[in-house]
């Protein structure tokens, strides 16, 4: 992966923006973090996210405790009685070997892979900047409007249409940067159907494979199909989006549940 990820980064792709900050910045420099205060957030594992959570609350450090999270404690290397007195240490335990202690191995290795071309030792060098290769940082509905370019129609009776199409289009990366859209979404691993909040990074992830807009591509193509029956597509590897059933996505809420079947329901690079 890191040597993936060297490839990609020279490339132009804006990188596996995946890691909490804890974590990118001991990928870009080295050092090892300060681990005395650590975010709920930054822990991934549900499990571990419930133990805090009732350990937390809980200073009793009753036998229930015990038996339910031993083993998560055990692996953190937490070996003293659970009590009202040793609660906060446990917390802290659990955080640091969950957050980054269990995954320094693969980190390390992760890093030894960037080394190829030389990347690593640029990253090492510009850390500050380097960060951004590897932590989630949210698009602007704007920045997104921006990047993809509308091919307007010279016919004046159907480009009025396609404008309202692009406002639809704003409107809804709008929503989206808001927080204020939700679909069932089946997770794939489990088959487990959820409501998922839809952000930016959706929208781009279906619309260019990728959460961020990519570094080394100008612009994406906007394209109409005035003709066509078939749903909207997309496509990641040159960014382009032809709306189709352009006469039924004029109102917005058409438009809305048109678009959320392209990110939900799409099939392959985002064909629905």
């Amino acid at each position: 992966m890191g040597r993936a990820t060297a490839r990609a980064i020279l490339a132009g792709h804006p990188g596996p923006k995946c890691f909490n900050p804890l974590l990118a910045r001991f990928i870009c420099t080295g050092e090892e973090p300060d681990l005395a205060d650590i975010p709920d957030e930054y822990v991934g594992r549900p499990d571990v996210l419930a133990a805090i959570q009732e350990i937390s609350t809980d200073s009793t450090g009753s036998g229930d405790l015990v038996q339910r999270h031993g083993d998560l404690l055990e692996q953190a290397g937490f070996r003293k009685v659970l009590s009202s007195s040793t609660t906060s240490e446990a917390v802290h335990a659990l955080k640091r070997h969950f957050t980054f202690y269990h995954v320094i191995g693969p980190l390390l290795q992760f890093r030894q892979g960037l080394k190829l071309l030389g990347v690593q030792t640029a990253i090492q060098g510009h850390a500050e900047e380097s960060i951004k290769f590897f932590t989630t940082s949210p698009v602007s509905a704007s920045d997104v409007q921006s990047f993809f370019k509308p091919t307007y129609t010279p016919d004046s009776e159907l480009k009025p249409r396609e404008e309202m199409i692009m406002y639809n289009f704003g409107k809804f990366l709008k929503k989206a940067e808001r927080g204020t859209l939700s679909t069932p979404w089946i997770d794939i691993y489990d088959g487990v159907e959820t409501q998922v909040v839809i952000n930016t990074g959706h929208v781009l992830q279906a619309l260019i494979g990728c959460e961020t807009l990519p570094r080394n591509i100008e612009c994406g193509l906007v394209e109409f199909s005035h003709t066509s029956n078939n749903l909207t597509t997309v496509n990641t590897c040159a960014p382009s989006i032809m709306f189709s059933q352009t006469a039924r996505i004029q109102e917005y809420e058409t438009f809305e549940k048109h678009f959320l079947s392209l990110i939900v329901d799409a099939v392959g690079f985002g064909i629905a």
